[in-house]
């Protein structure tokens, strides 16, 4: 599949917080865009709306006027690079605002306390006003080549890997309930979508390769250094800090099978950390 390259002006250069760490995005946030696509476009090109989406997934064929005067259903368009923030999902820690991480139903989110859009990459679905407000076959099958692209997108930049997992792939609804209720919508295939995502997960790591859990990725050595601490106050002695002469990367194990990965990350988890399985080279 292609993806159509748009840049909208409104959205932040990075993705840095507080104390110089890199945010490395790990969750994947679905948008109903409430009308069509082409209407979606013309909002995220406008500065004046402030509001942006890292791509958009078309739900109808359309031929005409507009800033895209033509496209099919299931198109991809990208408006914002994975490296920069979008601004589709934000989140803030004020007292009674309705986009209060406390408020969300995920508890990455609430744990968090920081702006979602940090670490979300957000996909606007077009034209489900046209179809009982849900996804055509073909947004489905291109949702889920996107969602894999940003995956080994994910890879290639930060050396981390995404989990596509319903933890990780979520509602706007489900970061501000508030704010948010109806997006993507109750008709959204969630089990469809997952279903497509699950199919052919590799679960051995490829030859030369092993699977490692990744903590943290810091521009700065000493908050690295204090991650690292943190993991061996909490017993993972074999925690340690990989660099590539950019990031500091806080990874911990060393395994052949996916699944061991996914054990000691969900014990991270746990214990407060926010982790990736990535994959690296043996020497």
């Amino acid at each position: 599949m292609n993806i159509t390259r748009l840049q909208s002006p409104s959205f932040a250069k990075g993705r840095a917080w507080t104390g110089g760490a890199q945010i490395t995005p790990d969750t994947i946030c679905d948008h109903l865009t409430g009308n069509t696509t082409q209407s979606a476009i013309n909002t995220v090109m406008n500065r004046a709306n402030g509001v942006s989406y890292h791509f958009i997934i078309a739900g109808a064929d359309f031929s005409g006027h507009g800033i895209v005067p033509a496209y099919k259903d299931g198109d991809i368009f990208q408006f914002v690079s994975i490296e920069d923030t979008a601004w589709a999902n934000g989140t803030n820690n004020t007292a009674g605002d309705n986009r209060n991480n406390a408020f969300s139903t995920l508890a990455h989110v609430r744990d968090r306390r920081m702006n979602a859009n940090l670490y979300t990459i957000s996909i606007g679905f077009g034209d489900m006003n046209l179809n009982g407000w849900q996804p055509t076959p073909k947004q489905i099958e291109s949702a889920a080549w996107l969602k894999r692209h940003i995956r080994d997108e994910i890879q290639r930049i930060y050396g981390a890997e995404m989990a596509l997992t319903r933890d990780f792939i979520v509602g706007h609804d489900e970061i501000t309930p508030l704010h948010r209720p109806n997006c993507p919508g109750r008709n959204f295939p969630w089990g469809t979508i997952m279903n497509r995502l699950q199919e052919n997960v590799p679960t051995q790591a490829p030859q030369g390769l092993l699977f490692r859990v990744q903590v943290g990725a810091f521009r700065q050595r000493a908050n690295a250094a204090a991650t690292l601490d943190r993991l061996k106050e909490a017993g993972h002695e074999d925690a340690f800090i990989a660099s590539d002469g950019s990031l500091f990367r806080v990874q911990v194990g060393a395994f052949a099978e996916r699944v061991n990965a996914i054990r000691l990350e969900n014990e991270l988890k746990t214990q407060g950390f926010d982790t990736f399985i990535t994959t690296v080279a043996v020497h």
